[in-house]
């Protein structure tokens, strides 16, 4: 929430009163602009043209990449494999010697 008060420039207790899916869409939203190039990026791209030498703006672009978040049902298999580590269980060394 504290990035979206800061992209915006409005105040954090403001951005908590926002409905859950207004703040996970504004947050999407915002990790799509990342690939979306503004002013200062295309005159970056077009220094970096000059200096090599008639290549086109495009092949400039550094495409951005975010990894989502994990599935509810992976993170509850990790909180599993963390508590059953906890206890000293390893599900490897288990199923390595059921084979």
């Amino acid at each position: 929430m504290l990035r979206i008060a800061f992209e915006f420039k409005i105040d954090p207790r403001e951005v908590q009163r926002w409905s859950r899916r207004l703040v996970n869409f504004t947050i999407e939203w915002l990790d799509a602009r990342w690939n979306q190039p503004d002013r200062t990026d295309h005159y970056l791209m077009q220094v970096a043209a000059m200096i090599v030498g008639g290549k086109s703006l495009s092949s400039f672009k550094i495409p951005f990449t975010l990894s989502k978040p994990q599935k509810s049902e992976d993170k509850g298999a990790l909180s599993k494999m963390v508590h059953l580590a906890h206890l000293g269980i390893n599900l490897k060394d288990e199923d390595e010697q059921r084979d």
